[in-house]
């Protein structure tokens, strides 16, 4: 389990790995780093428990609460690439209020539930631009922006731009090329601009599949597949998840047969 262990209760017994309950520092192979307190788990193997701090080996870390060898209740992760997110956590995963600091200058305040926003929150942009709303699985749900004087709620202007894609895509065939394959959209943004929101009126105007490369990525994790056991790792060590493993998500969401 580790390259070394260190007991911090007083009687200074060292280890290559975890013994006995009580508060430790623990270096491991890899060179991540934790201090804080073991106790029984619930199957009744030594796991962390209570406050705590986890240093990555890549930069990354996250200081306070653990329960059953998870991150559970307040605690702050600070991302590898330096961002953070302050707040309540369950099970590992972001679930309740909390702060996310983005590294462009962006902030999120609101609700999340497993590890996406979802519920009431405010983004402000970097910008000064500043959207109130509500979020489901991460995406822009319904809100209002605001900047400067200027205030315009989410469905009108995602409904603006679903009128401009049908015009476009709508046109008559004497203006479009035939079609020679099935109709592709590809859309893209910064956090929280809608671009889920955008998609299901895509979806539901022209019949398309909606593919999420973070749905898929999330499935591929609950179903415990190669993939997503190697997607896991590099999440929960706050890495970005490289371009092969998320094309390969791709690739095994076109193998099924909806979008065949």
């Amino acid at each position: 389990m580790g390259r070394e262990v260190r007991y911090l209760d007083g009687k200074r017994e060292r280890a290559s790995k975890v013994t006995r309950a009580g508060r430790a520092r623990v270096t491991l192979d890899n060179g991540d780093e934790f201090e804080g307190s073991y106790a029984a788990g619930t199957n009744g193997a030594l796991v962390k428990t209570g406050r705590g701090s986890y240093n990555w080996a890549n930069g990354a870390a996250y200081e306070g609460e653990y329960k059953d060898d998870q991150r559970h209740g307040n605690g702050k992760y600070t991302y590898s690439n330096g961002a953070t997110y302050e707040g309540e956590w369950k099970n590992g995963r972001r679930h309740g209020r909390g702060v996310e600091h983005f590294t462009n200058g962006d902030v999120f305040s609101g609700e999340y539930k497993d590890d996406a926003k979802d519920g009431k929150g405010v983004y402000r942009y970097s910008s000064g631009a500043v959207l109130r709303g509500t979020w489901r699985r991460g995406e822009v749900a319904d809100g209002v922006w605001e900047h400067g004087d200027r205030r315009l709620s989410t469905r009108r202007l995602l409904q603006r731009l679903g009128k401009r894609a049908s015009a476009i895509f709508r046109r008559p065939s004497s203006v479009r090329k035939p079609a020679m394959r099935p109709l592709g959209i590809i859309i893209s943004g910064a956090p929280a601009s809608g671009k889920g929101t955008q998609c299901e009126y895509i979806r539901e105007e022209f019949g398309v599949v909606h593919l999420s490369t973070g749905d898929m990525l999330r499935a591929a994790v609950a179903a415990g597949t190669e993939l997503g056991k190697k997607a896991k790792a590099l999440m929960e060590s706050g890495q970005l998840v490289p371009d092969d493993v998320v094309i390969g998500a791709v690739k095994e969401r076109l193998e099924q047969d909806d979008v065949k």
